[in-house]
């Protein structure tokens, strides 16, 4: 039986059988960094490279159970994850029944804020001494830390959404009605959710060749999305009737020929919160939003002054300018009489001046 010296650092541990070594080795009582030396060896050799360390047996007990607790967290984190983000990107949107939106955005939280930390404990620890164990256990901190961040805006935000769901959906009054004799679709009320995709649907269903709405406003991202809908419709008027205001001259501007009314106002408002919500997070997304429905109105040929000025005054009023005073200057081809005979802005103001209507100048006005 061959004798094997052991040696660490140059010093010698002992002589071992090679049974004896191999189970010192491997319940760890021999340095890794030893080296070793049998007879007819010309040196000294690193212990690893005749007595490898045996890799631990996993214990049977207990093991299927681990197995099945680590897919569970993982699957709940990755599930709960999704679910977070899916919810932030349809912010207020009407997904859910209102009365649900507040408890599955705090049960989304929950879930995941739990399993931001157990998934990665879990992970950490069966890796245990493997060569990729560190670089495991440094990405399952980063999940751990990006899973408590979104599930720490989950907790914190529920309770507006809930809100937001609420608010939007008594906004849910609109009503759309298609004429086919002059292939006309009327809209009025507010602009509210999934107004978007009624207006869509009408499409596909009837050949409209204008749409009448009367509206106080509404949610300005639906009427982003409502304009966008009009816009891809080539040739379409949109007149705007009697009263149009805040939200309402956005899906005005879809129109690829935009009239209204002669003796009417047009009412541009500047972006307002459906709930109060003091955060710098909220302010920036309701600036960004209302920037990019500002931007959007420009391009399609509403005066910019008219929204300026409806930001210095803020969301307490509106900025009232007359149909006549917008004729013909970009944002309206021309105005209707009650006959729907197109008008220009001279002709308007002889039939007001005629019918002894007085219109005041273009200025603030309570937001009603």
């Amino acid at each position: 039986m061959t004798d094997w010296h052991v040696a660490d650092g140059g010093r010698l541990l002992g002589v071992f059988t090679e049974e004896a070594l191999r189970a010192a080795r491997d319940r760890g009582g021999v340095p890794s960094d030893a080296r070793v030396w049998r007879e007819g060896m010309d040196d000294w050799a690193p212990i690893a490279r005749y007595f490898p360390r045996a890799r631990r047996q996993r214990r049977r007990g207990g093991g299927w159970l681990a197995g099945l607790l680590l897919t569970l967290a993982s699957v709940t984190y990755l599930v709960s994850f999704i679910a977070a983000l899916g919810l932030m990107y349809a912010y207020g949107s009407d997904l859910l029944p209102t009365e649900w939106v507040g408890r599955v955005w705090r049960g989304v939280g929950i879930a995941l804020a739990g399993a931001a930390v157990l998934a990665p404990i879990l992970w950490g620890l069966r890796a245990g001494r493997a060569e990729v164990g560190g670089m495991i256990r440094i990405v399952a901190v980063l999940l751990a830390v990006a899973g408590l961040a979104v599930a720490g805006f989950e907790l914190y935000q529920a309770p507006y959404a809930a809100e937001i769901a609420e608010a939007s959906q008594a906004m849910r009054d609109y009503s759309l009605d298609y004429d086919p004799h002059s292939r006309t679709l009327s809209i009025e009320g507010h602009i509210g959710p999934s107004l978007a995709d009624a207006l869509k649907r009408q499409f596909d269903q009837h050949p409209i060749q204008r749409v009448d709405i009367m509206s106080p406003g509404g949610l300005v991202d639906e009427a982003m999305s409502s304009a966008r809908v009009l816009e891809r419709q080539p040739g379409l008027e949109v007149v705007a009737r009697s009263f149009c205001a805040s939200a309402c001259v956005i899906v005005l501007m879809g129109g690829e020929r935009r009239l209204a009314d002669y003796d009417m106002d047009i009412h541009f408002h500047a972006i307002d919160a459906l709930v109060e919500h003091k955060t710098e997070w909220w302010a920036v997304m309701m600036r960004r939003q209302g920037e990019a429905s500002d931007r959007y109105m420009v391009q399609r040929g509403a005066p910019e002054a008219a929204l300026k000025e409806a930001a210095r005054l803020g969301p307490g009023k509106l900025y009232r300018v007359p149909a006549v005073d917008l004729a013909g200057g970009g944002m309206l081809a021309a105005v209707l009489d009650e006959e729907d005979r197109p008008l220009t802005a001279a002709q308007a103001r002889e039939r007001l001046r005629a019918e002894e209507i007085i219109q005041a100048p273009a200025g603030a006005t309570p937001n009603v």
